[in-house]
């Protein structure tokens, strides 16, 4: 049998790790930080896979070195959140596609002496 104090303790820890990956932002209609997010890196790319109840023309995706912001529309109100990346990026590189509610992103890693390039 679970304990109920072990469940609130892994809603806590999911909570902030939501929030550590969702940053910024103005004034939401809605709280993204509690959609499903997950973040994979391999040794190239990072891959980002986000679930969302909105239609893809909701959405706009801004990729940037550091972190991927995301600007939803929902309500009739635009939230802006930002997706902190655990290593640098080249924006241009970025692969977005929107399928049944889930928004996958794939972005290349930048080599260290390549950072200074782009």
């Amino acid at each position: 049998m679970t304990n109920i104090d072990d469940v609130d303790r892994i809603f806590r820890i999911f909570d902030e790790m939501m929030r550590k990956n969702f940053s910024g932002g103005y004034a939401t209609s809605r709280d993204y930080s509690n959609d499903f997010l997950d973040i994979f890196e391999d040794d190239d790319y990072i891959y980002i896979t986000l679930e969302l109840n909105v239609q893809e023309e909701d959405i706009e995706v801004e990729a940037q070195h550091t972190k991927v912001v995301l600007e939803i529309m929902s309500e009739g109100k635009w939230s802006k959140k930002g997706i902190n990346l655990p290593s640098i990026v080249n924006p241009k590189t970025a692969k977005i596609s929107y399928n049944r509610g889930i928004l996958d992103i794939e972005l290349e890693k930048v080599e260290d002496n390549e950072e200074n390039n782009i």
